[in-house]
């Protein structure tokens, strides 16, 4: 090597540890806003950082920059990323840094498959699914610099909490949670209610992104006047004013969605909530996973241990049914195989022996639970005296 690349080589090397957003700005062209300058500085010089923030604020973007600029800070580097499900693994986080890797003006090199990026044998970037903690052993950087990556964090369990803890024992070791405040318990809470040493912890409110600041809106009363027909939308990739009032108006200040997905505060009144909204995302999310079983992109290996997954996470057949008759209220009966729930089937205006037809011809169930209250008896007794002997009569006025 001669001199000249010798020293172009060591001024690259000196701006990328003096500037955290160097890689970003001078290898893939582009520029993030304060926020994200904020956490991609703070990885860098914090154990912890810990993000809570509205919905449509960059956070999978930021944290695929992120992955990047730290793999290039530190010479034989780890980086770790993981989500709820593989699906975000693989189709959100990791499209974010396959698309950077692929457009960098200044070549990032090594080899870049669907969740890997790898620099050398000890020098990498992997993409690993929750569903097994197991799969967080065995990664220790030799150099002491490894970054874990946690996205979407309210829907991680303390398992895998547990199993991230201990990739976080040398001096090196940094942690990023990032993701929507959803529940109020778990990890990610804490990690922004409880004091922790070297913990860096950033809240975004919509308040506080460019499409708000850029037009003057401060708050909800702004939020509230502004003539939307005037707003300046410089960040169509971010939270709009627009969409902003139309959840606050059609859920309320004091809806657990408003006040994750619009303020970015931990929902107030978890305490009266019969189905935490973090539950709610996570089977939401797991549906689409398991789902997305012939995706165009997957290879036979991935096709393979999809169709494993959801083999297992299947399991007897039943449904249920809440009969209804000719008024406004709707019939709705429902398939289940274990815990995978199929598409409700929704009728209205059919009489009992109708939805007792419909109920005959579902394919065979172990038992179909009937709400019998009402109407419901009715289509019970004709399929019992159908010969339909698998008929669970559910009577809610009933005692227990």
């Amino acid at each position: 090597m001669d001199k000249e690349r010798a020293r172009q080589i060591l001024e690259l090397k000196r701006a990328i540890d003096s500037d955290p957003l160097f890689v970003t700005r001078e290898f893939i062209g582009e520029h993030p806003w304060w926020a994200q300058e904020e956490i991609l500085a703070s990885v860098r010089v914090n154990k912890v950082t810990t993000v809570r923030s509205c919905h449509d604020v960059g956070k999978s973007y930021t944290a695929s920059r992120t992955a990047i600029d730290f793999l290039l800070a530190f010479e034989n580097s780890i980086v770790v990323t993981t989500a709820p499900t593989f699906r975000q693994v693989e189709h959100v986080i990791w499209r974010e840094i396959r698309g950077a890797h692929k457009k960098a003006k200044q070549p990032i090199g090594g080899k870049i498959l669907k969740t890997r990026l790898d620099l050398s044998e000890e020098w990498y970037a992997i993409g690993i699914s929750t569903n097994d903690p197991d799969r967080f052993q065995g990664f220790h950087a030799k150099s002491g610099w490894i970054l874990v990556i946690v996205d979407e964090a309210a829907g991680v369990s303390e398992e895998v909490f547990q199993a991230v803890d201990a990739l976080m024992t040398t001096q090196g070791a940094r942690l990023l949670l990032i993701g929507n405040p959803t529940s109020m318990t778990g990890r990610f809470y804490d990690s922004h209610h409880k004091e922790g040493r070297s913990t860096k912890k950033i809240h975004i409110s919509c308040f506080d992104t460019p499409n708000f600041v850029n037009n003057g809106i401060r708050n909800v009363a702004d939020l509230r006047r502004v003539d939307m027909s005037k707003v300046e939308i410089s960040h169509p990739y971010l939270i709009t004013p627009e969409w902003a009032l139309d959840m606050i108006l059609r859920h309320g200040e004091n809806n657990p969605i408003v006040q994750s997905r619009v303020f970015g505060e931990f929902p107030a009144a978890e305490s009266n909530t019969l189905i935490p909204l973090n539950f709610l995302e996570a089977a939401v999310e797991l549906r689409k996973e398991l789902d997305d079983i012939n995706s165009p992109l997957d290879d036979e290996e991935t096709k393979r241990k999809k169709l494993a997954r959801l083999k297992a996470f299947k399991g007897r057949p039943s449904a249920s049914a809440d009969p209804a008759r000719y008024g406004d209220d709707k019939t709705v009966i429902t398939e289940r195989e274990g815990n995978y729930v199929h598409d409700l089937m929704v009728h209205s205006k059919e009489n009992t022996a109708q939805t007792a037809g419909r109920l005959k011809l579902l394919p065979p169930q172990d038992w179909i639970s009937i709400d019998t209250d009402g109407v419901g008896g009715g289509v019970a007794d004709i399929m019992e005296s159908d010969g339909y002997k698998n008929i669970i009569q559910i009577m809610n006025n009933a005692k227990a």
